[in-house]
């Protein structure tokens, strides 16, 4: 069995990325802490990296991590602006949740 980190150092483009999330969905590890988070900094920041894709990953963790959040934003940041990205994806809580990123009204 690889360990995470080898796996991540092999993941030069998104389609290894896309591989790489469906041996951690198969394995059961994907709602690891650990494997969650450096799966969301690979897909946001790295060169190789689809924010659109990023914000699919993100939706499908049960219960992000403040450093989930930290990644899609500082992914965010540094694009283009994106009519059909935009910030919304990462902003609403999942359902129970006590932290937001969106303003308060």
């Amino acid at each position: 069995m690889h360990s995470l980190e080898s796996l991540l150092q092999k993941c030069t483009s998104l389609s290894r990325i896309k591989q790489l999330q469906a041996h951690l969905l198969v394995s059961g590890q994907f709602q690891s802490t650990n494997a969650c988070t450096r799966l969301v900094e690979l897909c946001a920041i790295s060169p190789s990296g689809d924010l659109s894709f990023t914000t699919r990953v993100f939706h499908r963790i049960l219960r992000p991590s403040t450093n989930d959040f930290n990644a899609i934003l500082r992914g965010i940041a540094p694009s283009p602006p994106a009519p059909s990205l935009g910030t919304a994806p990462c902003c609403a809580a999942p359902a129970g949740s006590t932290r937001s990123l969106a303003p308060s009204p």
